[in-house]
């Protein structure tokens, strides 16, 4: 696996670690890909309080990330941002192994393996 399996930019870490100190009670953040959306796979990124089943434990950035492991090899190599659109704030993939998107951009195909 990639040693740079996923890599957050400052404007990311930023964020995310705001998470851990507005919630005590968060112990780190799920990362998933799940079948959805009109170009196949949805990104699923949010705090949890408990460690879920079927996951690999990362510690990035001083941050814990549990990641679905069906999710790994459509995530190794990907950088996550954060960007502000209007008055929310996104998380922003860079993935490599996107090759479409919809339109809204919620929404990414992968390669095939």
């Amino acid at each position: 696996m990639n040693k740079d399996f996923l890599r957050l930019t400052p404007k990311a870490a930023q964020y995310l670690g705001d998470l851990y100190k507005q919630n005590s009670s968060v112990i780190g953040i799920y990362l998933a890909l799940k079948k959805s959306g009109c170009a196949g796979y949805m990104y699923v990124l949010e705090p949890v309080n408990n460690q879920p089943e079927h996951v690999q434990v990362f510690l990035i950035d001083d941050l814990t990330f549990y990641v679905d492991e069906g999710s790994i090899p459509h995530l190794d190599g990907t950088i996550l941002d954060y960007k502000l659109e209007g008055l929310e704030t996104k998380a922003v993939f860079i993935n490599p192994h996107v090759v479409d998107a919809c339109g809204c951009g919620d929404s990414v195909e992968m390669k095939k393996k």
